[in-house]
Formats: structure tokens, sequence, C-alpha cells
């Protein structure tokens, strides 16, 4: 049975397209021309492809490839090495008291004083 139904839906779809043929011959030719310019007008009012589509698509691809490229060509982070003994000065806790004086022991080495 199921062989069957689309040999006869072949034949209804080549029925139903000899008919319509038939009778479009039949037609008045300003009839005719009625359905085209109906036809036409329908096709034009239809949905149109949106034209700034590519731009924002090309937009898009630009600030992307731009983003891109500065992450992968900035320069790298620099910090300068501190000096070792700045570090061992900072670290131990021991000698803070001679750099609280620090202005007082700058004197006495400049002052010519004899004892």
């Amino acid at each position: 049975m199921t062989d069957q139904q689309p040999e006869r839906a072949r034949r209804l779809v080549a029925a139903a397209k000899d008919l319509l043929d038939d009778q479009l011959t039949r037609l008045d030719q300003p009839i005719v021309d009625r359905l085209r310019r109906a036809r036409r007008e329908a096709v034009e009012a239809g949905p149109k492809p949106p034209r700034r589509l590519w731009a924002a698509g090309l937009a898009a691809a630009c600030v992307g490839f731009l983003a891109v490229s500065l992450w992968i060509w900035q320069p790298a982070a620099t910090q300068p090495i501190p000096d070792p003994e700045d570090l061992e000065i900072l670290a131990s806790a021991e000698d803070l008291d001679l750099y609280e004086d620090l202005d007082f022991y700058s004197w006495l080495a400049d002052a010519d004083v004899r004892t």
C-alpha cells in the first residue's frame, strides 16, 4: 500500500499541473499582466536581506583582530631588579634603628668633630 501512495501522489500532481497549465493559456492578457504585477509586488515586498549585516560582521572582525594583535604584541611588563643590598636592608629588622637616625649620622660624618 505504501508503494502505491507515491505513485498516486505523482499522478495527482501531474494532473493538477496539466489542468492549471491549460487554464493559464485560456486567461486574458490583462489578467495575466495583473497576476505578473501582483507577483512582482509580492516578491519585492517580501523580507529583504539586511544590508548592514556585512558591515557589522566586518566591524566585529576588525575589533577582534585589533584586540588579538594588541594582546600578542604588547611589550612585556618589566620591573627593575632591586639591588641585593636594598633587599637585605629591608629584610633585616635589626638595622632599622640606624636608618631612623640617618640624618644625624650624615651630619656627624660631615662635621669636623675632634674628641
